[in-house]
């Protein structure tokens, strides 16, 4: 078999050094999803429906940005190879970004706030794709087994885990400590630069070592079909030509609903934890601890079903999970099922072990969304004889990240629907508005995730249909080889 278009073996150390990048890319997801939106509101006391506008916004312009790196990774060659010259691009504008982003000056005014959320937020998360889009556009480079690139994808989504949780772990227990004045920490203003300064330095350097610990790798990958010049005009083309593709519409429109189910789970979760549960900054912490645990045995678990189960099954299993377990815990709460909160030694394991369990669902879906991507790519390379493994990546990064947008958006507005005051401290707020909370954070959810495993239901791009495309791809290959 010819070896244009086939990735190099790759030893553990690259497989490691692979995954290893994702821990940045999972540290800024972390603070956005989980902390921004709850500084800027609670602590800073901008209101939600601004903030969610806010967070959308900067989603969108990332959004934008996404297929436009990828494509031009796609057509870029150099002694580094096609992903590399982004990849350490990426580390120090997007580090110096992040800080700024928590730590605006003090007495603005709400406009002005919204301001700086909104321009920082940009800054920081098109940074971000110069490394992230051709790390995942990498990452289905090495290798075009069906079921290698699932263990690929899951050692990154691994590495993604254990800097989500151990950024999670790391802040509530180290940085936003009880205090006199706070005794919830993460309301407390002070860590919250500090937080942002020691994980900027972090985000930097672990991205900075995956790039350097894959470059010879990316060296030895063989290229099929020759680069296309890049000019703005054939992003838009190539995204037409990306959505063509009936595997992709469906793959698309699941992943697009999913993504508005995160969105929403993302930026409640630390509202539902400190007003609906009343747990402190160290309480959510040993939650998060525990959950590392989900999702440090959810990836292999996923990827080991893989083997027997089609992806899309995969995909649906984790999405009916995770809606399900999130719902659940609010509405026992509403029949007396749940323990109360003041018993702690029985809400905190019974909080623990739902969020563990929609961890594992949650995990379930990304992994099968980053394989069954990979798989997409060989479609569209039979169709159009070229790897565009940026512009696929990018594409679905355009629509899963405005669909989490809009997931923040309509966070932010139903906080104020609901009557949720800015800067409300734990115990302040009135049981109605504690109760709807709880509603809108599990039912949301739900609904959203059940409508997602409906659409994914329709995706048909299966192990037997890829390997007949791979099969053709590598004649091919052989067939142009004997002629060069």
């Amino acid at each position: 078999m010819s070896s244009e278009n086939q990735a190099p073996s790759i030893s553990r150390p690259v497989k490691l050094a692979y995954g290893l990048g994702q821990m940045g890319d999972a540290i800024v997801h972390f603070s956005f999803e989980t902390l921004v939106f709850f500084y800027y509101t609670q602590v800073l006391g901008v209101s939600g429906t601004l903030a969610g506008l806010a967070v959308f916004v900067a989603l969108v312009f990332d959004a934008l940005s996404d297929p436009l790196i990828g494509s031009l990774s796609d057509s870029t060659r150099s002694r580094f190879g096609r992903r590399h010259p982004f990849m350490f691009s990426g580390p120090i504008p997007v580090s110096i970004f992040f800080y700024l982003l928590f730590v605006p000056p003090a007495d603005l005014s709400q406009g002005a706030l919204f301001a700086w959320l909104s321009g920082f937020s940009i800054l920081a998360r098109t940074s971000l794709t110069l490394f992230s889009v051709p790390h995942m556009s990498l990452g289905a480079e090495l290798s075009q087994d069906y079921v290698g690139r699932t263990w690929i994808v899951a050692t990154r989504m691994s590495f993604g885990a254990i800097g989500f949780l151990g950024a999670s772990s790391v802040a509530f227990f180290g940085f936003f400590r009880p205090s006199e004045e706070f005794p919830v920490g993460h309301m407390n203003p002070e860590p919250y630069a500090q937080f942002a300064f020691s994980f900027a330095l972090m985000i930097a350097a672990v991205q900075v070592l995956s790039s350097v610990g894959t470059l010879q790798t990316a060296r030895g990958i063989q290229v099929m079909g020759e680069p296309m010049p890049f000019r703005p005009a054939r992003v838009f083309s190539e995204l037409r030509a990306a959505f063509g593709q009936k595997s992709f519409q469906w793959f698309a429109i699941g992943g697009v609903i999913a993504a508005g189910a995160l969105g929403i789970r993302q930026t409640l979760v630390l509202h539902m934890n400190t007003f609906f549960w009343g747990l402190s900054s160290q309480e959510t912490g040993i939650i998060m601890v525990m959950t590392l645990f989900a999702l440090l045995i959810g990836y292999p678990f996923w990827a080991s079903m893989s083997r027997r189960v089609e992806k899309r099954r995969v995909f649906q299993a984790g999405l009916w999970t995770l809606g399900i377990c999130v719902a659940a815990p609010p509405a026992l709460r509403a029949i007396g099922a749940f323990p109360d909160n003041e018993s702690k030694l029985l809400l905190i394991p019974a909080v623990a072990f739902f969020s563990l369990l929609s961890a594992l669902g949650g995990t379930g879906a990304q992994l099968a969304q980053g394989s069954m991507a990979a798989d997409i790519t060989d479609e569209n390379a039979l169709a159009t004889g070229l790897r565009q493994e940026g512009v696929f990546f990018g594409s679905v990064n355009v629509l899963v990240k405005c669909s989490s947008g809009f997931g923040h958006q309509l966070a932010g507005i139903a906080l104020d629907l609901i009557g949720l005051p800015a800067s409300a401290q734990p115990g302040e707020v009135s049981d109605e508005i504690i109760a709807d909370l709880g509603w809108i954070y599990g039912m949301s959810v739900l609904a959203i995730t059940a409508m997602a495993a409906w659409a994914i239901n329709r995706y048909r791009l299966d192990r037997k249909r890829v390997a007949e495309i791979q099969k053709i791809l590598s004649d091919r290959s052989d067939s142009k080889s004997q002629f060069e």
